[in-house]
């Protein structure tokens, strides 16, 4: 069963965004890989938009519905909705109003959200949308803005007095010791593994990182690739392009 996880993840890629979908009486939610889209469970309107209650009601639904994804180190949404349409701005005022934790700046749980018009309806409408350039030029800002929280968090992790192997490693053998031996019930803090997609398209090691990733996530160490190009890929290309660290001050 292991193998055939780990080879669905590998077809799939690694996780990019999540696409959610506004329309009158419900929202398509997408999962976006690097390779691959994966449907999620939609989230239906139950009354009329103009009743407050009723919207309210479908906003925490819809970050209900999120949180699965954002547990698993996801921390890039885009919403889309049809032109002329308020539904997006109506759910990060939601966001800003009642789930602060989800936008609070500089904390490495925060959301960066993104915002298109556009009609998607189906697998294929979604499929081409998330080839348009519009829509990877949309990801490529968001996720660079997520990227840069996550470094923040650990150049505020290497600068913490105390700091050392215990709380950032490096290779790829200490890393593994670090998430196998780990009893996910004993964690107390906020992990991650941050590695550049250069370092996962370039390793020899292919297979035992995935596996490593993969048993990462199943015991809810946070998992992110980022992209070498970037200012924050190119400050992780000078660690080697593959960190472990825990999150100073951040409960899990």
């Amino acid at each position: 069963m292991a193998k055939k996880q780990r080879k669905r993840h590998s077809k799939r890629g690694y996780p990019v965004a999540i696409l959610v979908i506004f329309e009158t009486r419900h929202a398509l939610l997408w999962q976006v890989f690097s390779e691959a889209i994966k449907p999620l469970e939609p989230v239906k309107f139950v009354g009329k938009r103009e009743d407050l209650k009723a919207l309210y009601a479908f906003h925490e639904k819809l970050v209900d519905a999120l949180r699965p994804a954002l547990k698993e180190g996801v921390r890039s949404v885009i919403l889309v909705s049809p032109p002329k349409t308020p539904h997006s701005i109506e759910f990060l005022t939601h966001v800003q109003s009642h789930h602060l934790w989800l936008v609070k700046e500089k904390s490495p749980n925060a959301v960066s959200f993104g915002t298109m018009e556009g009609s998607v309806h189906d697998s294929e409408d979604v499929a081409m949308f998330v080839q348009s350039a519009e829509f990877q030029a949309k990801v490529n800002d968001i996720t660079g803005e997520e990227a840069d929280q996550i470094l923040a968090a650990l150049e505020k992790r290497l600068q913490k007095p105390g700091a050392g192997k215990e709380a950032v490693l490096f290779s790829l053998q200490d890393i593994e010791n670090a998430v196998y031996t780990r009893d996910p019930s004993e964690m107390r803090q906020t992990e991650y593994i941050i590695l550049t997609d250069q370092f996962l398209a370039s390793t020899s090691e292919k297979n035992r990182l995935q596996r490593l990733l993969q048993i990462a996530k199943n015991k809810n160490v946070k998992t992110r690739i980022i992209k070498a190009e970037t200012v924050a890929g190119e400050r992780l290309s000078q660690f080697g392009g593959l960190v472990w660290f825990v999150v100073a001050g951040q409960a899990s």
